[in-house]
């Protein structure tokens, strides 16, 4: 008879399982904005519903801080944009109710998207 040692117990068929979420790679295909000027009593729910028609919207993330003037703002997430400055153009013109909002690409994106140009660039 073989000792207890002897025997190795496998329970279930698990594989390990990379959990790690993958903000990485959104990160590559998507667009933030910025955007505020918007009625306080919205919810996040409201801002997505409103948002939606205009791209594959991945997050709506109100701020709890407020901005300089005292207002909140909003950080909106779109997947797989192709034309970025004409979606920017699009949503400058958005109004929801009398308030018109204010909205401006991610300023992180801005940066990233120059210094890869100028990467590009350097190296030629």
């Amino acid at each position: 008879m073989a000792a207890y040692r002897d025997y190795v117990w496998k329970i279930g068929n698990k594989k390990k399982v990379d959990r790690r979420s993958n903000h990485r790679e959104l990160d590559r295909f998507s667009v933030n904005f910025y955007v505020s000027n918007f009625p306080s009593f919205l919810t996040a729910r409201d801002l997505w519903k409103e948002f939606e028609g205009y791209g594959k919207l991945v997050d709506v993330y109100i701020a709890r801080k407020v901005s300089k003037l005292g207002k909140r703002f909003v950080f909106i997430r779109y997947a797989n944009v192709i034309e970025e400055r004409k979606l920017e153009a699009r949503l400058q013109m958005m109004c929801i109710g009398n308030f018109h909002l204010f909205v401006w690409q991610d300023s992180t994106e801005i940066i990233q998207q120059k210094l890869i140009t100028w990467r590009s660039k350097e190296k030629m």
